[in-house]
C-alpha cells in the first residue's frame, strides 16, 4: 500500500513548492520556526485543556470557560501547524517516504485528530456533571499520549 503512494511523494518533492524550499538557503528553517512556534501555542491549549478536563487545573472555571479561552490557540496552532508541516514536507517527501517514523507520526497525527473532533469534544463540550470523572481523565490522558506522540515521532524523523 505505501509503495502506491510514491508517485505522490515524487510530485510533491517535484513541486513548485518542493523545489523553492529545498532550493533556499534559509526557506526550510524559517518554516520550522514558524512550525515549532505553532506547535507550542497549539500543544499549550491541548494540555490546558486535557488537564481542565481531567479535573487538575483551573478548578474555578469550567471546561466549556476553558475550552473558549484556548480556542484561539488551539485552531491558530493547529493551522499554523499544518500548513507548515505541509511545506516542510514537500520540499523533502522522498526523505518521508523512507522514514518510518513519518509514517508513524501521520498515522498519529490522523487518529489525535479525529480524537480531538469527536469523543473530546463531545466530552469537554458536555456539562461538567455529565461524564464520569475517570472518563474524564481517560480523554484527557490518551489526547495528550497522541498529540506528544505526534510530536515525538516528527522530531524522531530527523534521525532517519
Amino acid at each position: 500500500m505505501w509503495e502506491s503512494l510514491r508517485p505522490f511523494f515524487l510530485w510533491s518533492q517535484g513541486s513548485w513548492l518542493g523545489t523553492l524550499i529545498s532550493d533556499s538557503t534559509w526557506a526550510f528553517a524559517y518554516t520550522e520556526v514558524f512550525h515549532l512556534l505553532g506547535l507550542t501555542a497549539f500543544l499549550g491549549a491541548i494540555v490546558v485543556l486535557s488537564l481542565r478536563l481531567a479535573g487538575l487545573i483551573l478548578q474555578t472555571q469550567t471546561v466549556a470557560e476553558v475550552r473558549r479561552e484556548v480556542s484561539p490557540y488551539l485552531w491558530g496552532g493547529l493551522i499554523v501547524v499544518t500548513v507548515t508541516g505541509i511545506m516542510q514536507f514537500a520540499s523533502e517527501a522522498m526523505k518521508c517516504f523512507d522514514s518510518p517514523p513519518f509514517k508513524y507520526k501521520m498515522a498519529l497525527y490522523a487518529l489525535a485528530l479525529i480524537f480531538q473532533f469527536t469523543l473530546f469534544r463531545k466530552i469537554a463540550g458536555a456539562g461538567e456533571n455529565t461524564f464520569s470523572p475517570a472518563l474524564k481523565k481517560t480523554v484527557a490522558a490518551v489526547s495528550l499520549v497522541l498529540w506528544f506522540g505526534v510530536g515525538v515521532m516528527g522530531r524522531a524523523i530527523g534521525f532517519f
